[in-house]
């Protein structure tokens, strides 16, 4: 094939004007050697190469030795060896990634690559090669690797805890069961000492049993996570189904659910039903004894997606607690007087998390709690 006049024109170029290599090498490259086979002392570096090891050109000399203790010695010893399979064969590549530490002190990632030049006997007397900074690239690489491993560990830890809390379930029925024949069996003994601690073992029971299925329930939600279906639904069905669900639920006064706004929402139907019975069942526990709960949910279309807030009008929390209730096993009430297993709001966190939305809450003690819900717009 014959040679194109062009390329001719700009080997002559590479020749004459040295502008178009400096181009060549500012445009494309981090640094150009070129190394003096024949005394090997002798090795010529861009200022280039030293500018991206954040080194100031002019305090370095053009030999081989500024930059062998710059090198990772695990690469140096890569790159001696390639370079000595590519001197006794010229298809072996001399081509590595390297690491060469930086005046700040972290490691720069560069492809070293390069070729041997030859005289007319085949022996190599010089060699030309070419750096290119890939740090990005190789902690990019880095990053996804570790995010990997940590799914995979956040995988494993939802299915321990999904079968460990599924199994759990089994002996405590068991213990239940014990317990009761021993209820029958001390039913004539009228010692106050001993009929005292069966409500007690009662209450752990129950706060056992409500752990177990908070942290089934949290274990599910992490397993649905990679299948968030997002879907118009309406939203005040949703309440009404939460309400008719917990109609059964232990709370001494009569309470109400009001739902104002806007009766749609987009989300994933099941998950966010699971918000709010989550948080619904946070109202009911800390309900004013001296009132009657009243639970208002609102919801609003806004240009960014739909914010849903919900109010009742309980014991409320300190303002400095409201944002660290959503931590996992967090209680800031008094546990003899309030049960819980403090993963409920965490369970809420996590609904809003896998929709790419937020939550946060306002409250002051004796003032109600304020939790409001930010939905982006999902497709």
């Amino acid at each position: 094939m014959a040679t194109n006049y062009l390329q001719t024109e700009l080997y002559k170029l590479f020749k004459t004007d040295s502008t178009v290599v400096d181009f060549i090498e500012q445009g494309s490259l981090d640094g150009l050697w070129y190394w003096d086979l024949e005394n090997p002392e002798h090795e010529w570096m861009s200022p280039r190469f030293w500018l991206t090891m954040g080194i100031d050109p002019s305090t370095k000399q053009h030999l081989s030795a500024e930059w062998q203790d710059l090198i990772h010695p695990q690469d140096l010893e890569t790159a001696l060896s390639n370079f000595e399979k590519h001197c006794a064969d010229p298809n072996h590549p001399y081509d590595q990634y390297v690491r060469y530490k930086h005046v700040s002190g972290k490691w720069v990632w560069v492809r070293c690559r390069g070729i041997v030049l030859r005289d007319g006997s085949g022996k190599p007397i010089r060699m030309l090669g070419a750096h290119t900074d890939v740090t990005e690239i190789m902690e990019a690489r880095e990053t996804e690797r570790w995010a990997k491993q940590l799914q995979q560990v956040n995988e494993d830890l939802t299915t321990l805890s999904y079968a460990a809390s599924h199994d759990l379930k089994a002996p405590l029925r068991s213990l239940v069961g014990l317990i009761d024949i021993l209820k029958q069996e001390y039913a004539i003994d009228h010692s106050a000492d001993t009929q005292a601690v069966f409500p007690l073992i009662d209450q752990q029971l129950e706060n056992m049993q409500r752990l177990l299925d908070s942290v089934q329930d949290l274990s599910s939600i992490e397993s649905a996570s990679q299948s968030v279906v997002a879907k118009e639904f309406n939203l005040a069905t949703v309440v009404d189904q939460v309400k008719k669900d917990l109609q059964f639920s232990e709370i001494d006064q009569a309470w109400r659910v009001e739902f104002n706004g806007e009766q749609n929402l987009r989300g994933d139907r099941v998950l966010i039903y699971r918000c709010f019975l989550n948080i619904f069942q946070n109202s009911m526990k800390y309900a004013s004894p001296d009132t009657a709960l009243t639970i208002t949910v609102q919801n609003r279309k806004l240009p960014e997606g739909y914010q849903v807030s919900v109010t009742d009008n309980g014991v409320g929390l300190a303002k400095e607690h409201c944002q660290k209730m959503f931590d996992y096993f967090s209680k800031f009430h008094d546990s003899a007087q309030y049960a819980g297993t403090g993963l409920g709001l965490a369970i809420v966190r996590r609904v809003m998390t896998l929709h790419g939305g937020k939550v946060t809450a306002s409250s002051e003690v004796g003032q109600g709690m304020r939790i409001e819900l930010l939905f982006p717009v999902l497709v």
